[in-house]
C-alpha cells in the first residue's frame, strides 16, 4: 500500500535520471530503480545498450580473422583472382570420380594435385594408380591413411 502507482499516459512525471518534467506516454521507459525516464534519457540508455551489444560481437570477429589467416596459410583462400592452374586443380579434385587418366602433366602440377588430394584425405589406392607413371622418379604422398 505504501508504493506509489506509476503515472498513466498523458500525466506529467519527473525523470528518474535528470529530474526533468515530461509527459508520460505508453512508450516511456522505466529506469532500473523503478522510475520513468524522459525521451532524452531513454535515447541515451538505448545508445549504451546498443554499444554493449556491439562489443559482445568482437570475439566472433577475432575467430573469423583467425580462420581467414589459417585458410590463407593452407592455400584454401587467395587474395584476388585465382590462377588458371589453381582453378583446374580444384575442378579436377571436385570431379575426380570421372577422371581415368592424368595424361602428360608436369611434375609440379602432379605434386600439387597429390597434395590437394592428401589434404582432403581423398588419396586411396585407386587415385595412387593415376599418379604412378614409368617416367616419374618420385611421388610425394603426404597422407596415406586411406591406403
Amino acid at each position: 500500500m505504501t508504493t506509489k502507482a506509476k503515472p498513466l499516459p498523458g500525466q506529467m512525471a519527473n525523470c528518474a535520471q535528470c529530474n526533468k518534467r515530461f509527459t508520460v506516454t505508453p512508450y516511456s521507459r522505466s529506469s532500473s530503480d523503478g522510475g520513468l525516464l524522459c525521451v532524452k534519457c531513454s535515447k541515451e540508455l538505448d545508445q549504451e545498450e546498443k554499444a554493449a551489444k556491439t562489443r559482445k560481437r568482437a570475439p566472433a570477429n577475432r575467430v573469423r580473422q583467425r580462420q581467414t589467416r589459417s585458410d590463407l596459410l593452407s592455400g584454401v583462400k587467395h587474395n584476388g583472382a585465382k590462377s588458371l592452374v589453381s582453378l583446374c586443380v580444384e575442378a579436377a579434385v571436385k570431379n575426380i570420380d570421372s577422371v581415368y587418366e592424368l595424361g602428360d602433366l608436369p611434375d609440379f602440377l602432379l605434386d600439387k594435385l597429390a597434395a590437394t588430394f592428401s589434404n582432403r584425405r581423398l588419396m586411396d589406392s585407386r587415385l595412387l594408380a593415376l599418379f604412378l607413371r614409368a617416367d616419374r622418379e618420385h611421388l610425394k604422398v603426404l597422407d596415406a591413411a586411406s591406403m
